[in-house]
């Protein structure tokens, strides 16, 4: 409330105590004294309101501020990256390979907890254009990017904490040259036997959620298009697509 609300009020309020006091039993005076009781009504519905409207706009600043201090991830990007590929546990080299590395980020304000990158769903385009899912998938974790050691040791890291707006790599998959047949094979912690790990030539899509312990999921589609030759200049190419191609409940 404004200084001069404030004085004008407590004026009113002192005057019509003065006058009821003093002259209880004009009736002049009972009609001012009334009206100042109206004209006080009237000032206190206005403070009323603008207390209300004060309130609310401090609890939108407060809930826009914890918005904002919230983890948030966010599976923002992705690349091809050609390099050499090596048999860490024989140390011994095989020969170049394809990786998609993809990337997820805090882009919150404060450090988000346990974050696990999951391979949730996958699906294939089928010869007349129609997506189908793959039925009864098993979500897997994928592997973080520069975890060779752990892996080696049988101790993949499962999950990390991620601190605001610095980028993350983990991998989807590869493909391997030294193999006859070009093969995208999935780069994921476990690798079990119910279900397809590597894919041939075709065009498939793979469904991949972050979690975290304190943000809520962040979920992203990528498009892989497997070259039938290993040794072709890009045998992969890859797009973020940002929703499912197959239809919901296939």
């Amino acid at each position: 409330m404004s200084l001069w609300k404030k004085a004008i009020l407590i004026a009113l309020t002192a005057a019509a105590v003065l006058l009821g006091l003093w002259f209880r039993k004009s009736a002049k005076v009972t009609v001012v004294v009334t009206t100042v009781y109206v004209i006080l009504v009237f000032l206190q519905l206005q403070v009323m309101q603008e207390q209300h409207v004060t309130a609310q706009t401090e609890r939108q600043q407060l809930i826009t501020r914890e918005e904002a201090l919230r983890p948030r991830l966010e599976l923002c990007s992705m690349c091809v990256r050609k390099t050499t590929e090596v048999d860490n546990r024989r140390s011994v080299e095989l020969g170049p390979a394809w990786y998609i590395n993809c990337t997820v980020k805090n882009v919150g304000g404060s450090m988000a907890n346990h974050v696990q990158p999951i391979l949730t769903a996958a699906g294939e385009e089928l010869p007349d254009g129609r997506w189908r899912e793959f039925s009864d998938w098993i979500p897997l974790g994928l592997r973080w990017c520069l975890d060779e050691l752990n892996v080696v040791q049988g101790v993949p890291t499962q999950d990390r904490y991620l601190v605001p707006n610095r980028p993350y790599m983990f991998d989807l998959g590869k493909l391997s040259t030294y193999l006859a047949e070009a093969r995208f094979d999935l780069l994921t912690l476990v690798k079990p036997m119910a279900q397809a790990n590597d894919f041939g030539s075709g065009v498939y899509c793979f469904e991949v959620t972050a979690y975290s312990e304190n943000a809520a999921p962040s979920r992203d589609w990528y498009r892989v298009e497997v070259d039938r030759d290993p040794h072709a200049s890009s045998p992969l190419k890859v797009a973020q697509l940002g929703a499912a191609p197959w239809p919901s409940g296939t």
